[in-house]
Formats: structure tokens, C-alpha cells, sequence
């Protein structure tokens, strides 16, 4: 099973969010936007910490405020529900989804419940006083119901035989379409006091904050405990087999089992502590894992636990006292191994290349783990390497990861449409989701989206604002270029230069970033300049000139000329008709605002979020003295400019230039997106 989808109410900065979400989850977003907050209300979900009045979300100032606290309530709706979970949850998860909701106020005590899926003749039959009268129910439900006809229950069946057959009959999976929801406001409590724990524990919950003591995660006794489930995963595939067939042969001699799991547990556990040491010496050098199996509170159902400690040269000490990164790096690291054996695990199954592997089978219990800035006492490249981890167990196998996070390591980008970008507001939090333009959405859904257009897109959404451009020659340009006189520029005012890859596709990444709440600002060339399509025409027509007439191209000869001047036409025309498109289509998405009176070759033209050069950026370039110096230093000129396309080159040289004398169009346009960026 996994979170299909959250619905929150009234917790600390969201007032509402109501998101489906995926295998494989972000939150993004600045300081204090609320992110934390939506994470932090699935950990209560699961773990019921109690709820002061901070917790809750209140609009005006709580103190002078006369309006009662909101209740806080969190719902959420779990799918991939398999014969385990049904095992687990029983009417609960009968159908192809799982609905529970947690209700609670400050200071009191919250309640659990859930839709059961229940076949509705048959609560008459639950709600009927005494034995008799349910006897009487039923059979004249048989008799009358042809769905339940082929129930065998005898006329004078006990109460508790009745029950067990009703429940029988609504567990079987050919009955599952009969099956319908008991509405929230009339279900009982979820499993009642044992249910928090019994959540927690079948769904596999771990949440890892960003840095407050983790003492809790690395208690043995702790059944809850992220070491317990994390170790979960080892143990059970490890020692589970061996106790079986041992506790059969030997019932009376358990004083052994010890011992014998030991030895069946101790090789798998050697090979994966050094999986945990291979990430961990990452975090803490010359630190390592060890792993001991024992059993705790012997029953003939053996439950494993795991002891863990850490070796620093020649001496051992427990995780429990020390230090919130010395345990978040030692969790971190297990998690991150966890993930790497499910997934190697997944794959050996699917596989099936070698019918003596002596790999165990892959778990089938599921783990959700929430984490809050993953990236936290990290190196980049240990940022990455577990970033590529997780999105890699989140496809391959039954963990779903759900992150909040300011890196955009941790954001994968064929999972961004779901990504969220969370703003604060006084109403409430605000959350962003990916909104696919109607070209985008087939290819979204094919998963054919180019990876380096989304890997931009999600640069942007960790931007204040995003300023849209055609090619790399105008990211380089305006990404370097000072926007006054002390050399300000848009990266240092925290704007994003991305790359569209071409004026086609424009638009789409703008719409794309525009729809997580990233203000944008598009420049697009206007491609009116004549003089310069005739010179392209020119060079186009040279070999038709000496194919046709025998001869190097003259132009000053009319035939010659008229041939040139027929391409140029066609060429405007084309350039024309591309660039009304463009604004036609930028009305459409309603990023058209200002451009009512927009005319072809009338100059440079600014809309609300469009900017249409009078030709292309390097006509504009030629016009900057201080620029043109500059590309004076490094071999380029006013005939080559155009023809340059090295990036880097361009950057140093736009680097050097200075505000003072710089074109008034590109004032006007680094005016525009500065605005944008610091109001």
C-alpha cells in the first residue's frame, strides 16, 4: 500500500490542501512557506502526537481573537492495497483504496476512523438485538438476495458464527463490487486504542526530520521505531525461514533459537552492514555499522530485533547517545541501503535470470518514509548519489518517498507533476502543482518530455522568477550582464534563466513554470529585420545561382537579385506568420496582456509577461558600446557576432560590459524581470 492522496485541514500553515501525490514526492519551497507543515500533519496522522493551539492554523491574531479554534483533520487515501494490507485492516481496505481521516482540536483527544467497505443488507442484520432476530435476518436475506444465496449459515447458528460468515463472505474478492463505504460520520474508531500503533507499524511509516534528537528512531523496544522498520526489511528475509523450521523441530528446546538464528541471520547481516558502512563512511569517516540479531519477548511467533551500535577505530559506542547528525547520518545511510536492496531485490525477482540465487525474496510490506530536508549535513555529492537512490526504489519497488527540500538534487524530474511548490499566505499556505500545456500533456503522459527541459523547468521553481529565452547564446547573455551600475545581476537577484530550446516551445516552459507560482517574463526575437534576411537569402541562393545561369552569384545582376529578393520575401513572410502565432497563442494562455496592439517590425514591444526584440539579441548587442569592446578583446565583431555560438565567450564578454551605456531595449527588459524578481 502507499498514500494515493493527503487532505488537510487546519494544521499549523495550511488551511487546506487537497493533492494526490506519487511514488516519489517533493516539497519545495522558501523558509516558513509551510512545506514542513504538510508533512508534519501525515506524522501526526500516523503517530498522534497531541496538538497544542500552535498546531493549529488561525487566520488573526489568536490571542485577541473571539472565534473558536478550527478542528484539525487530516485524510488520507491509500491504493495499492494488497492481500497483506486487507489481511491487516481488514474492512477497511476491502476495496481497491483505503480512506482514513484523523479529527482533532487543541488539547483534546483525537479520533481515527475510516470507511469500512461493508455490504449494506448485511448492518440490518449486525444492528439486530439478540441472536434470534439476526438468525431471522439472514435467512430471509438469502432467500430474497440472490448475491448472498449461496451463503451457507444454519438456522440456528450462534451470533458468532453469523458474523464470521458475513465477514467472510465481504473479505471474498468476487463480493467486492457488492461492497459499499460506510459513510465517515457514521464508522467507529479505527481498531480503537490499538489503532495508531497497528497504522503505523502494517504501513510502514518512518518520518525523519530535519534535525531535532533521534533518539526514538534507534529504540530496540520501539516497535514504531524507524531502526525497527528500516531493519525490518533484513531481519524478516534473513532469520524468518530459519525460525519456522526450527520452532517445528525443536517446540521444547527455545532456549537454542537464539543461538540458531544467530547463525542463519549472521552472513545476511554482515552483507548489509557493509552496504549501510559503504554510504556511511560518506558521512562519518572511519565510522562503521554493526548489526546484532537477538530475539525480544520470545513467542512461538518470533519477532527479530536488531541492535545497533557504531565502531570508531577499537571502540564501540551506541547511536541512541550521540549526537542528532552523527544519528541522522547512520538513519540516512540505512534508508539509503534499504532503498538499494529493495531495488536490487525487485529486479532479481523480475529477472528470474538464476533459479539458484540465494537472494531472499522482496519484502512485501511497504515503507512510506517522509523526510524533511534530506540534504541537511550533506556534500552535494553525497546529496546526489542518495537523491538517485531513492528515485530509484520509489520506481522499482514498494517505497514511496515523500521529501521536503530546498536541493534540487532531490527533485526528480520526470516526477514533476508531482512536485509541489508551497508560498506562505495570511489565508493559508499556498501550493503549486504542475499544470501541462495541451502540447505537453501527451508527451508528459509517454514520458517523452526532453530530461534537460525538465531538469530546467525545475531549476526555475527555486527561483524567484524566471526569465524564459530561446537558445543558450541569450541564457549566457542575460545571465551575466549587470542589471546597474554595481554590476548587480538577475542570478544574484535569485532569477532563472531558462532555456526553452528554441521559439517553438517557449511558451510551454513559461506556462509550465508559470503554473508553480514562478513569476516569468518570455523574450522572444522579433525577426523583422530585411537587411538581414536578404543577406540570408543571398547565401541560400548562391547554388541555384550557379546551377541555373553557370555562374558565381552576382547580385548585381537583376536576375541574380530577383532570386534573392523572392527568398527574403519568403523568408519574412515565414518570420511574420511564426512570430503572430506566437502572440496569437500567448493571448490564448492568457499571457498576452499588453500586446493588444502589437505590430510586426514596429520595434521592441513589452506585454505584462512578453518581450518581443525588434529583431534578435545580437541586433541589440551591436548597439551596446561597452559590449562591443569587449568582444573586440576576444576576436569577435559586428559580422561575427551573430555567427558565434559560444556561450561562454559571450558570458565573459557580457560580464565586462557596463550598465551605463547599454542599449535602452535591453534596459527596458532587465528593468522588467528586476521588478518582477524584488516586488
Amino acid at each position: 500500500m502507499r498514500i494515493k492522496r493527503l487532505q488537510i485541514e487546519n494544521f499549523r500553515a495550511i488551511k487546506n490542501f487537497d493533492e494526490e501525490i506519487g511514488p516519489y514526492t517533493a516539497f519545495i519551497g522558501y523558509n516558513g512557506s509551510g512545506k514542513s507543515s504538510i508533512l508534519h500533519a501525515v506524522k501526526w496522522f500516523f503517530e498522534d502526537f497531541p496538538l497544542t493551539t500552535t498546531d493549529i492554523f488561525c487566520q488573526d491574531d489568536r490571542e485577541n481573537s473571539l472565534e473558536p479554534l478550527s478542528k484539525v483533520k487530516v485524510t488520507v487515501t491509500f491504493d495499492n492495497i494488497t492481500d497483506r494490507d486487507r489481511e491487516n485492516f481488514g474492512p477497511y481496505a476491502r476495496g481497491e483504496e483505503m480512506v482514513l481521516t484523523r479529527i482533532n482540536g487543541a488539547d483534546e483527544v483525537s479520533k481515527l476512523y475510516g470507511d469500512q467497505m461493508v455490504y449494506q443488507p448485511f448492518q440490518k442484520i449486525r444492528d439486530a438485538n439478540g441472536v434470534n432476530n439476526k438468525r431471522q435476518l439472514i435467512q430471509k436475506l438469502m432467500e430474497a438476495d440472490p448475491a448472498v444465496a449461496d451463503l451457507d449459515i444454519p438456522e440456528k447458528a450462534p451470533a458468532k458464527e453469523i458474523e464470521a460468515a458475513l465477514e467472510a463472505w465481504e473479505n471474498d474478492p468476487i463480493n467486492r463490487g457488492h461492497l459499499e463505504p460506510i459513510r465517515n460520520e457514521d464508522a467507529n474508531h479505527f481498531f480503537g486504542a490499538v489503532g495508531s500503533d497497528k497504522l503505523k507499524i502494517h504501513s510502514g511509516f518512518v518520518f525523519i526530520p530535519a534535525a531535532p534528537d533521534l533518539t526514538g528512531q534507534f529504540d530496540v523496544s520501539g516497535k514504531g521505531s524507524a531502526l525497527q522498520l528500516l531493519l525490518g526489511d533484513i531481519l524478516k528475509g534473513a532469520v524468518t525461514d530459519s525460525i519456522n523450521e526450527w520452532t517445528e523441530k525443536n517446540q521444547k528446546v527455545l532456549n537454542e533459537l537464539e543461538l540458531t538464528v544467530k547463525q542463519a541471520a549472521q552472513h545476511s547481516l554482515t552483507d548489509r552492514a557493509t552496504r549501510v558502512n559503504h554510504h556511511l563512511k560518506n558521512y562519518l569517516p572511519n565510522v562503521q555499522i554493526d548489526f546484532e540479531v537477538g530475539l525480544q519477548d520470545w513467542t512461538p511467533k518470533a519477532s527479530p530485533s536488531a541492535q545497533s551500535k557504531l565502531r570508531d577505530g577499537e571502540r564501540d559506542f551506541v547511536i541512541e547517545r550521540q549526537g542528532h547528525g552523527v544519528q541522522r547520518a547512520a538513519l540516512l545511510a540505512l534508508l539509503q541501503a534499504t532503498a538499494d536492496i529493495r531495488t536490487e531485490l525487485k529486479q532479481d525477482t523480475i529477472d528470474n535470470a538464476n533459479p539458484e540465487s540465494t537472494k531472499i525474496d522482496p519484502p512485501s510490506d511497504p515503507l512510506i518514509v517522509f523526510i524533511e530536508e534530506p540534504e541537511v549535513y550533506q556534500h552535494p555529492v553525497q546529496a546526489r548519489m542518495m537523491a538517485r537512490s531513492f528515485v530509484k526504489a520509489a520506481r522499482g519497488s514498494n517505497i514511496q518517498f515523500v521529501l521536503a527540500t530546498h536541493s534540487p538534487y532531490f527533485l526528480d524530474p520526470t516526477q514533476i507533476d508531482h512536485t509541489f511548490r508551497v508560498e506562505s499566505a495570511p489565508n493559508g499556505s499556498t501550493v503549486y502543482r504542475a499544470k501541462f500545456c495541451d502540447a505537453l500533456s501527451p508527451k508528459q503522459k509517454m514520458g517523452e518530455l526532453d530530461k534537460y527541459f525538465l531538469e530546467t523547468v525545475t531549476e526555475c521553481l527555486f527561483s524567484r522568477a524566471a526569465l524564459v529565452v530561446e537558445g543558450d547564446t541569450e541564457r549566457a547573455i542575460f545571465d551575466s550582464m549587470p542589471c546597474d551600475a554595481n554590476g548587480t545581476t538577475l542570478r544574484d537577484l535569485g532569477v532563472a534563466v531558462a532555456v526553452a530550446g528554441g521559439s517553438k516551445t517557449l511558451l510551454d516552459m513559461a506556462q509550465l513554470v508559470h503554473s508553480f507560482g514562478v513569476p516569468v517574463i518570455v523574450v522572444r526575437d522579433g525577426d523583422s529585420d530585411c537587411g538581414i534576411a536578404l543577406e540570408s537569402a543571398k547565401k541560400r541562393v548562391e547554388h541555384q545561382i550557379r546551377k541555373e545561369f553557370g555562374c558565381a552569384p552576382d547580385f548585381k545582376v537583376e536576375e541574380h537579385f530577383e532570386l534573392a529578393r523572392q527568398r527574403c520575401d519568403q523568408k519574412l513572410n515565414s518570420w511574420k506568420s511564426d512570430v503572430m502565432e506566437f502572440i496569437k497563442k500567448a493571448s490564448e494562455i492568457g499571457f498576452g496582456g499588453g500586446l493588444d496592439e502589437f505590430e510586426w517590425g514596429g520595434g521592441l514591444q513589452q506585454g505584462d509577461c512578453i518581450v518581443v526584440l525588434p529583431h534578435d539579441l545580437e541586433s541589440e548587442l551591436e548597439k551596446w558600446p561597452s559590449f562591443m569592446n569587449s568582444a573586440d578583446n576576444f576576436g569577435l565583431h559586428k559580422n561575427t557576432l551573430r555567427d558565434n555560438k559560444k556561450a561562454g565567450i559571450l558570458a565573459r564578454i557580457a560580464s565586462q560590459s557596463r550598465s551605463e551605456d547599454m542599449p535602452e531595449s535591453l534596459r527596458k527588459i532587465m528593468e522588467k524581470v528586476s521588478n518582477l524578481a524584488t516586488h
